[in-house]
C-alpha cells in the first residue's frame, strides 16, 4: 500500500518541480527512503518480542477448579477441541456462558461455592471479569487461549496452538504474580494478579 501511495505522489511531484532533473531525482530518492522506512516500521510493529520466562512458585493441584468458557471465541474453538470433555476428564467444573450472562457474577458465585482456582477459556475480552474476581478473592487464575488473537496468553508465553494443554495449570503448576491493571473500576482484559502456568 505504501508503494502505491509513493507511485501516486511521484508524477504530481515531478509536475510541480517543472521537470528540474536534480530536484526530481531528490524527490524520487526521498520517496524511496520514506517508503522503505515505513515498511520497516510496519514490520517491527507486527513482530512481538519473545516472552520472558518469569520464575513461578510451585503449587499443588487445585481441589475445586472451575473453568468458564466462551463457546463463541475463536470461531468456536472450544467446541472444535472438545474442551468441555477434556476439562471434565481432568475433574474441572466446566461452565459455558452465553450472551447476556454476567461473567463476573458467575465467577463470584463459583468462588462463593469454594472454587480455589478460576479459569477462563476465551479471548482477551473475556479474561478480565474472571481475573478480577480471582484477584479480589486471592485465587489463582488460569488462562486458556481460545480467542482470535490471544494477546494475554502470548504475553505469558502460552501456546495458543495448544489451548487444551493450558488445562495442566489446574494440576501441579507454577503460580506467577503479575501486575494488575484497572480501567475505571474494571480489571483490564489483558492483566490480572495471579496466573497459573506450567
Amino acid at each position: 500500500m505504501l508503494g502505491a501511495i509513493a507511485c501516486a505522489a511521484l508524477p504530481s511531484s515531478l509536475l510541480l518541480l517543472g521537470g528540474k532533473p536534480l530536484s526530481s531525482a531528490l524527490v524520487v530518492l526521498l520517496l524511496a527512503v520514506a517508503t522503505q522506512a515505513a515498511r520497516l516500521a510496519e514490520r517491527s510493529a507486527i513482530r512481538r518480542p519473545p516472552a520472558v520466562r518469569i520464575p513461578g512458585i510451585p503449587v499443588g493441584p487445585s481441589t475445586h477448579p472451575v473453568l468458564f468458557a466462551n463457546p463463541r471465541s475463536g470461531d468456536g474453538a472450544v467446541e472444535k477441541i472438545a474442551l468441555a470433555d477434556e476439562a471434565r476428564r481432568r475433574g474441572i467444573e466446566y461452565v459455558p456462558f452465553g450472551l447476556g450472562d454476567d461473567l463476573q457474577g458467575l465467577a463470584s458465585e463459583a468462588a462463593d461455592r469454594g472454587a480455589d482456582v478460576l479459569g477462563m477459556a476465551g479471548g482477551d475480552g473475556s479474561m478480565g471479569p474472571v481475573a478480577q474476581v480471582a484477584m479480589a478473592r486471592d485465587l489463582s487464575f488460569v488462562c486458556v487461549p481460545v480467542g482470535t488473537r490471544n494477546h494475554f496468553a502470548k504475553d505469558l508465553g502460552l501456546d495458543p496452538g495448544d489451548p487444551g494443554g493450558a488445562l495442566r495449570a489446574f494440576g501441579d503448576a507454577e503460580e506467577i504474580r503479575i501486575d494488575l491493571g484497572l480501567v475505571g473500576d474494571r480489571c483490564s482484559s489483558t492483566t490480572c494478579l495471579s496466573v497459573s502456568t506450567r
